[in-house]
């Protein structure tokens, strides 16, 4: 049965791939951005910060990909507690609505309960919503004291590379490239493809184990 499931999300991502890397009839260079972490490096991080609102931060990176000045701009309004979403205003001036897992649903309760609609859920003074620099600072600061560097770049972590792991980590559990393209509101699904790539080495292991 999982053999099956996974065989048939497989191949929704080959035509996916097929369709967008191929249209001109020639296949586009896809490069290794480095720039990620695996999943339990992204947990281990989370697992050392005491501070419930910068534990909040990190959670928004890594579970949702959000962009570091994304955590900035979610105001208590734009949480639905009820179906487990959040409204993000991404590049653009784009609005779009996404899922949250459990924990980080209810940790982002628990950080709203006392604010009012309008209020910023993350921010530091004066009810402004934390800064894309501040959200930087904490990745370096807790990455850093968790002794994790940014995967192969062997440099300190930064916001982005979260995104980049939750995208390379929803390829290897068999996610559709169009939703992982939803979750991270790429414009593009041909920037979305390019994760693709990471679920070859994955899909050999899993041929081999099928014997």
């Amino acid at each position: 049965m999982f053999l099956s499931i996974a065989l048939s999300s497989l191949n929704q991502n080959i035509e996916v791939f097929q369709g967008v890397m191929m249209t001109e009839r020639r296949a586009i260079p896809m490069k290794d951005p480095g720039d990620y972490i695996e999943p339990d490096e992204a947990e281990r991080i989370l697992s050392i910060i005491a501070d419930p609102q910068d534990k909040l931060i990190i959670g928004l990176l890594w579970r949702c990909g959000l962009r570091a000045f994304e955590v900035g701009k979610i105001k208590k309004k734009h949480l639905s507690l009820s179906d487990g979403a959040l409204i993000i205003e991404g590049k653009g001036n784009t609005i779009l609505r996404i899922p949250v897992e459990p924990e980080l649903l209810e940790w982002l309760r628990v950080q709203s309960q006392d604010l009012n609609p309008d209020d910023y859920i993350i921010s530091l003074q004066n009810n402004k919503g934390i800064s894309r620099v501040s959200v930087w600072r904490r990745v370096e600061k807790y990455s850093k004291e968790a002794g994790v560097l940014v995967t192969k770049a062997n440099k300190p972590m930064h916001p982005h590379a979260f995104r980049h792991s939750i995208a390379i980590f929803l390829v290897r559990q068999g996610v559709p490239i169009p939703k992982i393209q939803q979750l991270l509101r790429h414009s593009s699904l041909e920037a979305t493809t390019y994760y693709l790539q990471f679920s070859a080495k994955e899909l050999a292991e899993d041929y081999l184990l099928a014997w």
